[in-house]
């Protein structure tokens, strides 16, 4: 009893001391009248960043005059924090005269009060729940389980882009090609998929220049990702418990990826081929698993190899089609066949 008694006391004392301190310092302050009065210059700005630490009381008082958050290190200029901001007017009390306080300054101060308070509100009732690691969806367990009229609500793969660069530039202009091949039998999600494209058309563009390549993403998020969302609060075990209606809802989609399948292709010029490997290696940091960077044989995106494309185009068998080519072949009556497109097969003397 003695204690409280004590502690009273020295609450009191302290209480009387501060008030004593508003008394000689004239920290008179309005907040919603117009102007402010008092009998001396005080600056407030300065003594707040001097002694607010010795007089945590007069600190508040300080912070309200500014409108100055708890936790701040913005300049003296403003502290856009809490959305407002600090005035010659709040900063210093002068005794000379009335300081008239703007009513359109105080309505902007007020618009983005509510501003932050709606927001802060929304966040509240509304937190953003963060996705589920894919780690959780790596292995390939189950069957395919596709966008169908049975699996509706399936939200849109964050990959929108499939072909990125020069796609419509001719078989004849990129030669050179270079593959990401997948070493693992694994799920690959649409995040990844979008990551590894932005990486790899990032660094092509700054080093290759923007129209000195085609990127192409060779896989498609087509199967859909499930989740049972489960209470994680307090006492979820006495609100939720069991499996009962554990078949998940659709959360995101991903890709089903075999052993040497092909997940990205860049073609390009000779003279970038460099650039479009290290490309590639920087892409694989975004994919789960072992990839693997492979340069291929082929002409471009076309399924002929190097050699064989230049001497069938000397021949004139090749037929460009679009970032691929057909090869005309020699079978057929020739009385249908165009002049100068007769072609026979070499036959070896016995």
């Amino acid at each position: 009893m003695l204690m409280r008694w004590i502690h009273w006391i020295v609450s009191f004392l302290g209480t009387l001391k501060v008030l004593m301190l508003l008394k000689n310092l004239n920290l008179i302050v309005i907040w919603k009248k117009k102007t402010l009065h008092g009998s001396r210059e005080f600056d407030v700005l300065s003594w707040w960043k001097l002694n607010g630490i010795k007089y945590p009381i007069m600190s508040e008082i300080a912070r309200d005059i500014l409108a100055i958050p708890i936790s701040t290190v913005a300049s003296e200029s403003s502290f856009s924090t809490s959305g407002r901001i600090v005035s010659a007017q709040r900063n210093t009390i002068d005794g000379v005269g009335d300081i008239d306080v703007d009513d359109d300054n105080d309505n902007e101060v007020n618009e983005l009060l509510q501003k932050n308070q709606t927001r802060r509100r929304r966040r509240r009732e509304n937190p953003a729940m963060g996705r589920r690691p894919a780690r959780c969806y790596r292995q390939i367990k189950n069957k395919p389980y596709p966008k169908s009229r049975y699996c509706r609500g399936v939200p849109d793969p964050k990959i929108r882009i499939y072909d990125v660069g020069m796609k419509k530039k001719g078989v004849d202009e990129f030669p050179f090609c270079v593959h990401l091949v997948s070493w693992e039998k694994e799920n690959v999600s649409s995040e990844a998929l979008e990551a590894a494209r932005i990486a790899c058309n990032k660094y092509m563009a700054k080093f290759a220049g923007k129209d000195a390549f085609h990127l192409r993403v060779r896989v498609h998020p087509f199967h859909v990702l499930r989740i049972n969302k489960m209470l994680s609060c307090a006492g979820a075990d006495r609100l939720q418990t069991g499996m009962r209606g554990a078949f998940g809802k659709p959360q995101g989609t991903c890709a089903r990826v075999a052993i040497g399948q092909v997940l990205l292709s860049v073609r390009c010029k000779d003279s970038n081929s460099h650039h479009a490997q290290e490309a590639l290696r920087r892409a694989k940091f975004k994919f789960p698993g072992r990839q693997k960077i492979i340069v291929s044989r082929k002409w471009g995106f076309t399924k002929f190899s190097r050699a064989d494309y230049v001497r069938w185009k000397q021949e004139n068998r090749i037929m460009p089609d679009g970032v691929n080519a057909k090869l005309l072949g020699c079978h057929g009556r020739l009385a249908n066949r165009q002049p100068g497109r007769a072609f026979l097969e070499a036959v070896s003397s016995t």
